[in-house]
């Protein structure tokens, strides 16, 4: 998303007077419902609908991310119970994630639901 976000400052930066505008949703039907075509992929009824295939991604994918250590979130305390097996200190808290804990599954350092059917 950044490096699309650069290509379009790249962009602004050669206009003279730009205006930002927010659409509502309800305004935007017909793209959303050519997004869903295009999703689908149903060949009888995209041959209507005028399309260009790109030789090459718009942005180059050989880029590089410095990713620094993330910040504390609502998965946090659940990853460092299943991992090590570290309890909070608070002993309702303790129990709170040990309870709740035994929905998650961690697979390669990632927090899945058991429900989720990528984990099986």
């Amino acid at each position: 998303m950044v490096a699309y976000i650069a290509k379009v400052k790249s962009y602004l930066e050669q206009l003279q007077h730009f205006t930002v505008e927010k659409i509502p949703r309800e305004s935007n039907v017909n793209v959303d419902a050519l997004a869903k075509l295009v999703s689908t992929q149903k060949i009888d009824i995209l041959e209507s609908v005028p399309m260009e295939f790109l030789a090459q991604p718009t942005i180059a994918s050989n880029q590089m991310l410095l990713v620094g250590r993330e910040e504390p979130s609502w998965m946090t305390p659940y990853v460092e119970y299943i991992q090590p097996g570290k309890f909070p200190l608070d002993k309702k808290e303790a129990w709170r994630i040990q309870y709740k804990a035994a929905r998650y599954v961690l697979m390669d350092e990632i927090l899945y639901t058991k429900e989720n059917p990528r984990v099986m």
